[in-house]
């Protein structure tokens, strides 16, 4: 049974044409395997008409998450959605460095840098695993890129201290990475993966936030930036002292729980708990 299943998503995986709507990707381990399936129900519920479909990479091996596939299943059973879900193994990965700066981090951040050799589309929508996506994406499955790498929210703070960190000279805004619309035929045709390790190789622990360090400086000059309403950091509105205002009814895009703690965590924030939680129980999975 296991063996038919694997084999039905590997021919979903082929049969994918990149001549259809821009698909949903993500990259997710055992760690935030129960993130990504809310992530997933909050996406569906409040997308009910527009089309896309939705791959899921993994590292290899990861029992949590071959036990999320049935899961998965279910989810795309109740929403009629098409889920693909792959395992990808990169040695390349494990050799890159961890940081003190964000300890809760395993060496899976690193794998959406992969993706844009493994998905079949020319461009592609991804998204971080812990979020909440309560809007209609389609603004973002259309959104011309033109010679633009990637689009993304500027992230919070001063523009220009990444660049200092790094010793970047020509450092223009600082993204953050947990919602992108990636260029992935720019990215296979120019070879951005192969620059992204060349810039890890220099910056060694001066790439405090790794994957998201990387791509920035990968990417300077080439970039263009979203709402920010797309990607609604926790991390930001702790800092502002704005984090009370979320309100779980009537907010509009995408919340990213950016930063500690996190909503399925005890202490967690009240407001964004209260988002994380009106698709945690939502059906069939009622976590």
């Amino acid at each position: 049974m296991l063996a038919s299943l694997l084999h039905d998503l590997h021919f979903r995986l082929r049969a994918f044409r990149a001549g259809r709507s821009r698909p949903v990707v993500t990259w997710v381990d055992a760690q935030y395997g129960p993130a990504v399936l809310v992530m997933l129900n909050s996406l569906y519920a409040n997308n009910p008409n527009t089309q896309f479909d939705t791959l899921i990479f993994t590292p290899p091996g990861d029992r949590g998450v071959a036990q999320a596939r049935f899961d998965f299943a279910a989810l795309g059973v109740r929403f009629a959605r098409n889920i693909v879900v792959r395992e990808v193994d990169d040695a390349r990965l494990r050799g890159l460095p961890l940081s003190g700066v964000l300890p809760y981090l395993s060496h899976a951040t690193y794998g959406n840098l992969l993706l844009s050799g493994l998905v079949p589309a020319g461009s592609f929508l991804y998204l971080d695993s812990d979020m909440v996506v309560q809007e209609d994406i389609a603004p973002l499955l259309a959104l011309p890129l033109g010679p633009a790498l990637i689009a993304a929210v500027a992230d919070w703070g001063d523009a220009s201290e990444w660049g200092v960190r790094l010793g970047i000279e020509n450092a223009d805004t600082y993204v953050n990475n947990g919602v992108m619309v990636v260029n992935a035929a720019a990215w296979r045709r120019e070879n951005i993966l192969q620059r992204i390790f060349e810039w890890q190789q220099r910056l060694g622990e001066r790439a405090a936030f790794l994957d998201q360090d990387l791509l920035n400086v990968a990417t300077v000059g080439r970039k263009k930036l979203l709402d920010p309403k797309w990607n609604v950091m926790q991390h930001a509105l702790l800092k502002q002292g704005r984090l009370h205002m979320v309100d779980a009814t009537n907010f509009r895009g995408i919340f990213h729980f950016t930063g500690l703690p996190k909503p399925w965590t005890p202490h967690g924030p009240a407001q964004p708990r209260a988002l994380y939680e009106r698709y945690a129980w939502l059906s069939p999975l009622q976590m």
